[in-house]
């Protein structure tokens, strides 16, 4: 474990240091980290002894979390490795459970589900709530609308502001707007003495799933206003966002460049790899465009996923 410099986090009246408190923790990692050639209901009673669960409350105990998070009979005595990803979530889920926590942590739960999915594991996590506290990360403001009743957002490791969903005045975009400009405005500012800082990019690989989610032009309006505020704090360097292939819709008319990430494979269990002939196409609006192109970061696998082939 690591331990913490500064600062103290208590769970369930106790220092998330000892032993007892994370033992009320339940945590859900966005990759869950499942034993692909064991049973669902033999792995959730591996999980329960592991957790310390009583011999003879396992089965219970795995029929609680089961049930919690609806996986049938059938369901129970399938192989993991055969599963689809929506149900290998709900078995991770359920393992969370296992133990009653005090505190279940999700990370980014709903990344890689398909809408019906993910509405289906928001409402699940709603119905959870009452039993216990859920704390969950999301790049997905919707969502955190659709669940949270309280939403933290961090910039830089630290809290840039808390909105009380519901009860706040200010909408949760509104409040992530300012966040935003406030960490660039800091940013700039820092950079201002470093004369080796060529220019800037506010915003890296924009999530196309997530643009839609937000809206084209709501998303142009935030990055048009980011984009505004580096040039009020330092007129002098460049300013532009690394953009992906697919997002060449949105306005680049306020950017002193156009940059994209370069990655010259196309597997496809890899999202942010497009191959090169998507670059070329790129190239050419942007040409049209009459923006300088930039390649802001390039990657060269030598040992790609298996099966990628070359873009």
């Amino acid at each position: 474990y690591l331990y913490p410099d500064v600062g103290e986090v208590n769970v369930a009246g106790k220092s998330a240091t000892d032993r007892s408190a994370r033992a009320q923790v339940g945590y859900l990692p966005e990759n869950v980290p499942l034993y692909e050639d064991m049973r669902v209901q033999e792995y959730l009673a591996f999980r329960a002894r592991l957790k310390g669960t009583a011999a003879r409350e396992i089965a219970r105990a795995v029929e609680d979390v089961a049930d919690a998070v609806s996986l049938d009979a059938q369901t129970r005595r399938r192989v993991i490795g055969k599963l689809s990803r929506g149900l290998r979530q709900r078995v991770g889920l359920a393992d969370a459970l296992v133990g009653r926590p005090a505190v279940l942590l999700l990370d980014e739960p709903t990344a890689g589900l398909d809408p019906a999915q993910q509405s289906e594991f928001r409402a699940r996590l709603v119905g959870l709530a009452p039993r216990l506290a859920v704390v969950f990360s999301s790049h997905s403001l919707p969502e955190v609308e659709a669940v949270a009743g309280r939403a933290i957002i961090l910039a830089q490791g630290k809290i840039a502001t808390i909105v009380e969903l519901g009860r706040d005045e200010r909408s949760l975009a509104a409040a992530f707007r300012e966040a935003s400009l406030k960490v660039v405005t800091q940013a700039v500012e820092q950079s201002n003495p470093h004369s080796n800082v060529l220019a800037f990019l506010v915003g890296n690989e924009l999530v196309p799933e997530l643009v839609d989610q937000a809206g084209v032009p709501e998303t142009e309006a935030l990055l048009k206003r980011l984009s505004e505020e580096v040039k009020r704090t330092d007129p002098t360097r460049p300013v532009s966002y690394a953009n992906w292939p697919p997002l060449s819709f949105l306005n680049a008319s306020f950017w002193d460049a156009v940059c994209f990430n370069l990655y010259p494979y196309e597997p496809a269990s890899v999202s942010h790899s497009f191959g090169f002939r998507s670059y070329v196409e790129h190239l050419k609006r942007t040409v049209a465009r009459s923006k300088p192109l930039v390649i802001s970061e390039v990657g060269l696998s030598v040992s790609p996923i298996a099966g990628a082939a070359p873009g």
